[in-house]
Protein backbone atom coordinates (compact mmCIF):
# COMPACT_ATOMS: atom_id res chain seq x y z
CA UNK A 1 0.00 0.00 0.00
CA UNK A 2 0.91 3.74 -0.70
CA UNK A 3 2.32 4.66 2.48
CA UNK A 4 2.24 8.17 2.03
CA UNK A 5 -1.41 8.67 0.82
CA UNK A 6 -4.51 7.77 2.29
CA UNK A 7 -5.86 5.19 3.36
CA UNK A 8 -2.08 3.49 3.50
CA UNK A 9 -0.52 6.26 5.45
CA UNK A 10 -2.85 5.10 8.36
CA UNK A 11 -0.76 2.80 10.76
CA UNK A 12 -3.98 0.85 12.03
CA UNK A 13 -5.03 0.43 7.98
CA UNK A 14 -1.34 -1.18 7.58
CA UNK A 15 -1.46 -3.11 10.74
CA UNK A 16 -5.02 -4.20 9.84
CA UNK A 17 -3.86 -5.62 6.49
CA UNK A 18 -1.30 -7.17 8.12
CA UNK A 19 -3.94 -9.33 10.87
CA UNK A 20 -6.43 -9.39 7.79
CA UNK A 21 -4.31 -12.50 6.22
CA UNK A 22 -4.16 -15.51 6.20
CA UNK A 23 -0.69 -16.30 5.25
CA UNK A 24 -0.65 -19.83 5.57
CA UNK A 25 -3.92 -20.49 3.55
CA UNK A 26 -2.14 -17.99 1.08
CA UNK A 27 0.58 -19.64 0.94
CA UNK A 28 -0.68 -23.42 0.76
CA UNK A 29 -2.96 -22.34 -2.12
CA UNK A 30 -1.15 -20.16 -4.32
CA UNK A 31 2.68 -21.66 -4.03
CA UNK A 32 1.78 -25.59 -2.62
CA UNK A 33 2.89 -24.94 0.48
CA UNK A 34 6.37 -24.38 -0.93
CA UNK A 35 7.85 -21.68 1.75
CA UNK A 36 7.83 -20.60 5.02
CA UNK A 37 4.70 -17.22 6.64
CA UNK A 38 6.44 -14.53 7.26
CA UNK A 39 4.64 -13.82 10.94
CA UNK A 40 6.90 -11.18 12.06
CA UNK A 41 6.05 -9.54 8.62
CA UNK A 42 9.18 -7.93 8.07
CA UNK A 43 12.03 -8.80 4.71
CA UNK A 44 14.23 -11.18 7.22
CA UNK A 45 12.70 -14.60 6.81
CA UNK A 46 11.37 -15.78 10.73
CA UNK A 47 13.64 -18.55 9.98
CA UNK A 48 16.50 -16.63 9.24
CA UNK A 49 19.71 -17.06 11.71
CA UNK A 50 18.91 -12.95 11.36
CA UNK A 51 15.78 -12.63 13.04
CA UNK A 52 15.60 -11.20 16.42
CA UNK A 53 11.64 -12.35 16.39
CA UNK A 54 9.80 -12.20 19.40
CA UNK A 55 12.86 -12.44 21.89
CA UNK A 56 13.40 -8.86 20.84
CA UNK A 57 9.68 -7.45 21.63
CA UNK A 58 8.63 -8.42 18.06
CA UNK A 59 4.91 -8.64 17.53
CA UNK A 60 3.93 -11.30 15.49
CA UNK A 61 0.99 -11.00 13.43
CA UNK A 62 -0.81 -14.24 13.03
CA UNK A 63 -4.30 -14.31 11.48
CA UNK A 64 -7.03 -12.35 13.35
CA UNK A 65 -9.91 -10.95 11.54
CA UNK A 66 -11.45 -9.69 14.71
CA UNK A 67 -8.58 -7.54 15.45
CA UNK A 68 -8.24 -6.63 11.80
CA UNK A 69 -11.77 -5.55 11.50
CA UNK A 70 -11.66 -3.55 14.82
CA UNK A 71 -8.60 -1.58 13.53
CA UNK A 72 -10.46 -1.00 9.72
CA UNK A 73 -13.60 -0.01 11.62
CA UNK A 74 -11.31 2.52 13.77
CA UNK A 75 -9.70 4.19 10.50
CA UNK A 76 -13.12 4.13 8.52
CA UNK A 77 -12.30 1.82 5.85
CA UNK A 78 -14.81 -0.65 4.52
CA UNK A 79 -13.30 -0.44 0.28
CA UNK A 80 -9.88 -1.38 -1.02
CA UNK A 81 -9.17 -2.28 -4.44
CA UNK A 82 -6.53 -5.35 -5.60
CA UNK A 83 -3.99 -3.86 -8.21
CA UNK A 84 -3.17 -7.12 -9.97
CA UNK A 85 -1.64 -8.37 -13.19
CA UNK A 86 -2.98 -10.38 -15.81
CA UNK A 87 -1.59 -12.74 -18.39
CA UNK A 88 1.17 -13.57 -15.97
CA UNK A 89 1.66 -14.85 -11.97
CA UNK A 90 -1.38 -16.61 -11.82
CA UNK A 91 -0.64 -17.17 -8.68
CA UNK A 92 -1.20 -13.70 -7.72
CA UNK A 93 -5.10 -13.86 -8.80
CA UNK A 94 -5.14 -17.07 -6.50
CA UNK A 95 -3.89 -14.73 -3.59
CA UNK A 96 -6.33 -11.85 -4.81
CA UNK A 97 -9.46 -14.05 -4.33
CA UNK A 98 -8.57 -15.66 -0.98
CA UNK A 99 -7.59 -12.03 0.69
CA UNK A 100 -10.85 -11.07 -0.84
CA UNK A 101 -12.45 -13.21 1.68
CA UNK A 102 -10.21 -12.78 4.13
CA UNK A 103 -11.16 -8.93 4.12
CA UNK A 104 -14.85 -9.71 3.54
CA UNK A 105 -14.54 -11.24 7.51
CA UNK A 106 -12.64 -7.74 8.39
CA UNK A 107 -15.68 -5.92 7.23
CA UNK A 108 -13.66 -4.79 3.97
CA UNK A 109 -15.01 -5.04 0.50
CA UNK A 110 -11.95 -6.18 -1.72
CA UNK A 111 -12.62 -5.08 -5.76
CA UNK A 112 -10.21 -7.34 -8.07
CA UNK A 113 -9.06 -5.53 -10.94
CA UNK A 114 -6.38 -6.97 -12.87
CA UNK A 115 -4.41 -5.35 -16.18
CA UNK A 116 -1.73 -6.13 -18.56
CA UNK A 117 1.61 -5.96 -17.25
CA UNK A 118 2.83 -2.19 -18.44
CA UNK A 119 -0.10 -1.08 -17.16
CA UNK A 120 -0.11 -2.73 -13.81
CA UNK A 121 3.71 -1.80 -12.94
CA UNK A 122 2.53 1.90 -14.13
CA UNK A 123 -0.04 1.61 -11.25
CA UNK A 124 2.91 1.94 -8.60
CA UNK A 125 5.88 2.08 -10.15
CA UNK A 126 8.50 4.14 -9.77
CA UNK A 127 8.73 4.40 -5.92
CA UNK A 128 7.12 8.11 -5.27
CA UNK A 129 4.42 7.02 -7.91
CA UNK A 130 0.63 7.89 -5.91
CA UNK A 131 -1.45 4.90 -5.42
CA UNK A 132 -4.05 5.50 -2.88
CA UNK A 133 -6.54 3.10 -1.80
CA UNK A 134 -4.71 0.22 -3.73
CA UNK A 135 -3.61 -3.24 -2.40
CA UNK A 136 -0.97 -4.41 -4.94
CA UNK A 137 0.70 -7.78 -4.76
CA UNK A 138 4.29 -8.06 -5.58
CA UNK A 139 7.53 -10.69 -5.44
CA UNK A 140 11.04 -10.21 -4.80
CA UNK A 141 14.05 -12.37 -5.50
CA UNK A 142 16.33 -10.88 -2.46
CA UNK A 143 19.12 -12.09 -1.12
CA UNK A 144 19.35 -13.67 2.86
CA UNK A 145 21.91 -11.55 4.20
CA UNK A 146 19.67 -8.42 5.72
CA UNK A 147 22.74 -6.17 3.92
CA UNK A 148 20.65 -6.80 0.58
CA UNK A 149 17.01 -7.73 1.64
CA UNK A 150 16.82 -4.58 3.90
CA UNK A 151 18.06 -2.20 1.93
CA UNK A 152 14.96 -2.84 -0.17
CA UNK A 153 13.36 -0.78 2.66
CA UNK A 154 15.39 2.33 2.18
CA UNK A 155 13.74 5.76 1.67
CA UNK A 156 13.31 6.07 -2.01
CA UNK A 157 14.27 2.24 -2.91
CA UNK A 158 10.74 0.58 -2.20
CA UNK A 159 7.53 0.94 -4.10
CA UNK A 160 5.76 1.32 -0.76
CA UNK A 161 6.73 4.76 -0.47
CA UNK A 162 7.92 4.39 3.16
CA UNK A 163 10.16 6.96 3.65
CA UNK A 164 11.79 6.34 7.11
CA UNK A 165 14.87 8.46 8.35
CA UNK A 166 15.44 7.19 11.33
CA UNK A 167 15.27 3.33 9.50
CA UNK A 168 17.94 4.37 6.98
CA UNK A 169 20.13 5.87 9.71
CA UNK A 170 20.11 2.04 11.52
CA UNK A 171 20.53 0.28 8.52
CA UNK A 172 23.87 2.49 7.71
CA UNK A 173 24.78 2.24 10.86
CA UNK A 174 24.46 -1.74 11.05
CA UNK A 175 26.28 -2.35 7.47
CA UNK A 176 29.42 -1.20 9.54
CA UNK A 177 29.33 -3.63 12.42
CA UNK A 178 31.34 -6.52 11.79
CA UNK A 179 31.14 -8.66 14.64
CA UNK A 180 28.31 -10.99 14.14
CA UNK A 181 26.27 -10.91 17.52
CA UNK A 182 26.38 -7.16 17.39
CA UNK A 183 25.64 -7.21 13.62
CA UNK A 184 22.25 -8.98 14.24
CA UNK A 185 21.28 -6.75 16.78
CA UNK A 186 22.22 -3.67 14.95
CA UNK A 187 20.02 -5.02 12.27
CA UNK A 188 16.93 -5.96 15.28
CA UNK A 189 16.66 -2.08 15.54
CA UNK A 190 16.09 -1.72 11.86
CA UNK A 191 13.43 -4.77 12.12
CA UNK A 192 11.67 -3.42 14.99
CA UNK A 193 10.54 -0.67 13.15
CA UNK A 194 9.40 -2.76 9.79
CA UNK A 195 7.59 -4.80 12.76
CA UNK A 196 5.78 -1.54 13.82
CA UNK A 197 4.97 0.51 11.11
CA UNK A 198 3.94 -2.34 9.04
CA UNK A 199 5.32 -0.68 5.75
CA UNK A 200 4.43 -3.90 3.94
CA UNK A 201 2.38 -6.64 4.69
CA UNK A 202 5.09 -9.30 4.20
CA UNK A 203 3.40 -12.90 3.76
CA UNK A 204 5.49 -15.60 3.01
CA UNK A 205 9.31 -16.56 1.99
CA UNK A 206 8.73 -19.29 -1.09
CA UNK A 207 10.97 -22.12 -1.91
CA UNK A 208 12.78 -21.85 -4.96
CA UNK A 209 12.29 -25.22 -6.90
CA UNK A 210 14.54 -26.10 -9.23
CA UNK A 211 14.61 -29.46 -11.98
CA UNK A 212 17.19 -30.62 -14.11
CA UNK A 213 17.90 -33.96 -16.10
CA UNK A 214 20.69 -35.41 -14.84
CA UNK A 215 22.78 -35.16 -18.59
CA UNK A 216 22.70 -31.10 -17.77
CA UNK A 217 25.64 -30.19 -16.05
CA UNK A 218 27.02 -26.88 -14.81
CA UNK A 219 24.12 -25.68 -13.47
CA UNK A 220 24.42 -23.63 -10.28
CA UNK A 221 21.86 -21.81 -8.31
CA UNK A 222 22.49 -18.15 -6.49
CA UNK A 223 21.33 -17.82 -3.18
CA UNK A 224 18.68 -15.81 -4.10
CA UNK A 225 16.81 -18.59 -5.74
CA UNK A 226 17.95 -17.66 -9.24
CA UNK A 227 19.71 -20.45 -11.34
CA UNK A 228 22.71 -19.96 -13.55
CA UNK A 229 22.30 -21.48 -17.37
CA UNK A 230 25.45 -19.45 -18.48
CA UNK A 231 27.91 -22.71 -18.17
CA UNK A 232 25.08 -25.31 -18.44
CA UNK A 233 26.32 -28.41 -21.33
CA UNK A 234 24.83 -31.64 -21.86
CA UNK A 235 26.66 -34.02 -20.90
CA UNK A 236 26.31 -38.60 -22.93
Amino acid sequence: MDNQNAPGNNIKVRQAMAYAVNRQSLLDNAYFGQGTVSAYNTVVADASPWQCSAKAGLTKYTYDPAKAKKLFAEAGITKLTWWGVSGILPEFTTMAEIIQADLKKAGVELTIKNSEVGAWVAGFYPPGTKYPGLVVPNIFSLQPDPAYSMYYMKSGGNESNWNNTQYDTLFDKAITVLKPAARKAAWCEGLKLENSQTPIVAMFNIFTVHAASSSVKGIWVAPNGMAHLEGASLGS
